[in-house]
C-alpha cells in the first residue's frame, strides 16, 4: 500500500504540491493584467477628455482650493456628449445660474424668500445648462411664487 500511494502522490502536478507559490503566481498574473487593463482605460479616457480643452468658468481659491469666477459666460463643447455645446454662466455671487446678472444680497421686492442649494457636481448640474439642471427646474417652478432659487453647487465639494 506505501508503494502505491507513493506512486499516487508523485502524479500530483507542480499547482498541487505548492499551493502557496500557485495562489502567488495567479494573484500577481490578475495584478499585471489587471494594471494593463486600467491603464489603457486610462489612457484612452484621458484622450478623449483632453482632446481639446474647453474654457472654464472655475477659479483658484486660497481658502477652499477652487470656485466659479463671478458673472463668467463661457459656451463649451464636450466630447464625451457627442459634442454637444452647452451654455454656462454665472452671476456676481460666482454661483452657476441661468445667465450672468447681479443678485442683491438685501431683501429684494420681486423675491418674497431665497432658497440657495449647495452640494457637488449633481447641484451644480455639471455638464448640463442651468435649465436642464434639477435646481433648474425647481428654480423655473418657484419663480412663479415669487422664490428666488441660487445654485451654490460646485464639483467636487
Amino acid at each position: 500500500m506505501t508503494g502505491n500511494s507513493g506512486f499516487i502522490s508523485s502524479r500530483n502536478s507542480k499547482f498541487e504540491r505548492n499551493p502557496k507559490k500557485t495562489i502567488f503566481f495567479v494573484i500577481v498574473i490578475s495584478v499585471l493584467i489587471l494594471d494593463v487593463v486600467l491603464t489603457n482605460i486610462l489612457l484612452l479616457y484621458t484622450s478623449i477628455m483632453q482632446s481639446e480643452p474647453n474654457p472654464t468658468l472655475g477659479v483658484k481659491n486660497e481658502i477652499y482650493h477652487h470656485d466659479f469666477i463671478k458673472n463668467g459666460s463661457v459656451e463649451n463643447e464636450y466630447p464625451i456628449l457627442d459634442n454637444r455645446r452647452i451654455k454656462l454662466h454665472t452671476n456676481s455671487l460666482g454661483f452657476k445660474d441661468k445667465s450672468s446678472r447681479r443678485i442683491s444680497l438685501l431683501p429684494s421686492k420681486n423675491y418674497t424668500k431665497r432658497i440657495v442649494f449647495i452640494g457637488d457636481s449633481f447641484t451644480e448640474g455639471l455638464m448640463l445648462e442651468y435649465k436642464n439642471t434639477f435646481v433648474g427646474i425647481i428654480d423655473k417652478e418657484l419663480n412663479k411664487k415669487s422664490i428666488q432659487v441660487l445654485n451654490a453647487g460646485v464639483s467636487s465639494y
